[in-house]
């Protein structure tokens, strides 16, 4: 069996079945042998050049076409190579002797060329005759390494039996497990925080009893009354008289018994601030106020027992009689 041992050339380090999970065929499909920059490349088998020149994948590369002795044709490959020129298509081949022009090149001038190459080393594949592959240096070619469907190991192909185990549809080795991918979460799942309540609509988590409200306080409410919801009715509870500060507060409950936002107005005394001058008041209410009349007092009109307020204000104030020119009643004068 025909390993690559030839002037210059390591073992073989990566074989044609060399993983490569993250490529699209998964394998490496040929076989690599180092050498130092320049070292001659050898043909395995003798042929013709089918095509020569820069390959994706490959960089600078020569296919040579051969025929076996029972008439199979298949391709050999030598890719990675350097800035020589290489020989054309149709240029006859011998087995055992260097390829006119071709050598190994350096990794920076591989990689220019779009070659995958992590240092000098070459590349070696066999192909068999049935792969649809161009001829033409400026179309792609056809085939990408890492497929080895239509490929047979070059350090154990026998040119007396031209075999290519996986081009009939043969089952292909598998792949080493690599990294399970975390299964795709569902939209209705979210992560369980401590004290966390099982979702109702999570399918995989059983959801919790309906909870009955505990109620709530309504205002003005003078006892416990309810109202429905979905679980039927639920205690409400009355008002509670909330704390104007803080806890811990030494301030007094607000009344209950108030309506709310109810508050002691102060008496306005917004002409005294505004130093009304009295003959303007007289014009206001159609007679002179004088310092000895009796004003009547605002605060009556905001007190809550209005009629008492006002009464005490007519016992108390030192003029009460009406004037001739009022028909409807007493006149009130602001001082």
């Amino acid at each position: 069996m025909p390993e690559y041992k030839y002037p210059g050339y390591g073992a073989t380090t990566e074989d044609w079945l060399t993983p490569r999970a993250k490529t699209k065929g998964g394998f490496h499909g040929g076989s690599d042998n180092p050498a130092k920059p320049g070292t001659p490349v050898y043909a395995q088998y003798g042929g013709e050049v089918f095509r020569s020149g820069v390959i994706d994948g490959y960089g600078m590369s020569v296919v040579v076409k051969s025929r076996a002795p029972d008439g199979t044709v298949f391709y050999q490959l030598y890719g990675h190579l350097g800035p020589d020129p290489l020989p054309a298509p149709g240029t006859p081949i011998t087995a055992g002797e260097p390829i006119p022009g071709a050598a190994i090149g350096t990794k920076d001038y591989v990689r220019s060329k779009g070659g995958i190459t992590s240092g000098p080393h070459l590349h070696r594949e066999i192909i068999s005759g049935k792969a649809t592959l161009n001829a033409d240096p400026n179309k792609p070619f056809g085939i990408y390494s890492s497929d080895i469907t239509s490929k047979a190991d070059p350090d154990r192909f026998d040119i007396d039996r031209p075999v290519f185990p996986y081009q009939n549809g043969e089952p292909k080795p598998a792949l080493p497990p690599g990294p399970t991918p975390s299964p795709p979460r569902s939209p209705l799942a979210r992560p369980s925080l401590p004290d966390d309540t099982p979702l109702a609509d999570n399918p995989r988590r059983p959801g919790p009893a309906p909870r009955q409200s505990s109620g709530m306080a309504v205002p003005g409410a003078e006892g416990p009354t309810s109202l429905g919801g979905p679980n039927g009715p639920a205690p409400l509870r009355a008002a509670v008289p909330m704390r104007s500060q803080s806890p811990g507060s030494s301030a007094p409950i607000a009344d209950p018994t108030l309506p709310p936002l109810h508050f002691a107005p102060e008496m306005p005394r917004m002409l005294d601030r505004l130093a009304v001058p009295p003959s303007f008041r007289s014009s206001l209410f159609g007679r002179p106020c004088g310092a000895s009349e009796a004003s009547f007092p605002l605060e009556a009109l905001l007190a809550r027992d209005y009629d008492s307020a006002l009464d005490r204000w007519a016992a108390s104030s030192p003029r009460r009689d009406v004037s001739p020119r009022t028909k409807g009643g007493p006149l009130i004068c602001l001082g």
